[in-house]
């Protein structure tokens, strides 16, 4: 008998340690029918979408018991806790193993940045401050992620690059995803931009 997997969160309210599982499950979900997704999740169909709307997406990640829907650009993801443990496992060997290019630092959510640390708050700023846009194909070649870890090539997402800084960045259904070294980050944090103080 398959155990009904519970809700364990949506993206807004997603514990900070674990963004890494919830970047890999956006990058690698598959999409499955509304029936697939109520057989899987311990949910009622009082508790999702009702049918026919458009606006809803469903998701299961394979080789793992997790599934999700997307609905107002919110993933509400149904899983086992320690699922969710392996999912972050998965992202983080991915992203160590990446060839070449700047690593993946963080994935922070709205316009707080939950997720971002907050000792690193001032890198976070000047990021903000003094990001520069740039083609996807400027930024697929700095960066360590395969084409499948980046949105889709006609979306809506939004590239960036940080000057005179090894820092690149993109948004996307409201997360900030940035890649740059500890290094870099440690160098953002102890620079003042022209005309500041403090």
């Amino acid at each position: 008998m398959t155990v009904a997997l519970p809700f364990f969160s949506d993206c807004v309210n997603w514990p900070h340690e674990r963004l890494a599982a919830l970047e890999y499950l956006i990058d690698e979900g598959a999409e499955i029918s509304r029936d697939e997704f109520l057989d899987r999740a311990d949910a009622d169909e009082a508790d999702i979408p009702p049918a026919g709307d458009w606006g809803v997406s469903y998701f299961e990640l394979e080789d793992e018991p997790v599934v999700w829907y997307v609905w107002s650009a919110i993933e509400h993801v149904y899983a086992l806790d320690g699922t969710v443990e392996r999912v972050q496992d998965l992202a983080l060997d991915r992203d160590a193993t990446a060839d070449s290019g700047l690593p993946f630092f963080v994935a922070a959510i709205g316009r707080a940045y939950v997720g971002w640390p907050e000792q690193q708050r001032p890198a976070l700023d000047l990021l903000l401050a003094g990001r520069r846009e740039i083609s996807r194909v400027e930024f697929t070649g700095c960066v360590a992620a395969d084409a499948d870890a980046l949105p889709p090539e006609y979306g809506p997402a939004r590239y960036y690059e940080l000057p005179g800084f090894a820092c690149a960045a993109f948004t996307w259904d409201a997360l900030l995803h940035v890649y740059a070294s500890a290094e870099t980050i440690a160098a953002m944090q102890c620079y003042r931009r022209p005309g500041r103080t403090g």
